[in-house]
């Protein structure tokens, strides 16, 4: 089924070490498989990578997963909320980083400074609706709606004009999905 024309990606599929609901190993063996079917399919990743606060230990594991793809899959890890140093060696793979209203938390000027220095060509913007709605609706139900506010704020921290901003995410999406999304 996954090979069919209208499906565009295959995930979301990672590694969360925040809840322990399925050992590390388990998690591996099946990041493993969808992973290698992605490349096999020639069909973007769309990956979830989340650690223990203060912890790295998930990032380490999928990035260890993906290096022997390097150059055979394209994708996108989404809800990026990590440093730049793991943001850097996620981009070294040739994968895509994509933001949430996370962006927009009072709490998150690290995550602002951390995307301000991130290639505008492999940022994506999401909802990960129903969750992390943006501020002034943090705490309530997300809505695709609201991808106006990540975006407005997100091309303010590149310094770019939103139409010009509003081009480059066509584009980076379409490098990623390929042109049935777009």
């Amino acid at each position: 089924m996954a090979a069919r024309p209208e499906v565009v990606g295959i995930g979301e599929i990672g590694l969360d070490y925040y809840y322990e609901f399925s050992p590390p190993d388990t998690q591996m063996r099946t990041l493993s498989f969808f992973l290698e079917m992605a490349a096999r399919l020639n069909k973007p990743a769309c990956l979830h990578v989340r650690d223990k606060s203060g912890e790295s230990r998930a990032v380490d594991d999928l990035l260890g997963a993906l290096r022997p793809l390097a150059g055979r899959l394209r994708g996108v890890v989404h809800c990026f909320s990590g440093g730049l140093e793991d943001a850097r060696r996620i981009l070294d793979l040739g994968l895509h980083l994509s933001f949430t209203g996370i962006l927009t938390f009072k709490n998150a000027s690290a995550l602002r400074d951390v995307f301000a220095r991130l290639p505008a060509d492999r940022i994506l913007l999401e909802t990960d609706a129903p969750y992390l709605a943006p501020d002034p609706h943090r705490g309530h139900r997300n809505e695709p709606m609201f991808l106006t506010r990540i975006f407005t704020l997100s091309a303010g921290l590149l310094r770019l004009a939103e139409p010009d901003w509003s081009d480059r995410l066509r584009l980076n999406q379409t490098q990623v999905f390929g042109r049935a999304c777009a």
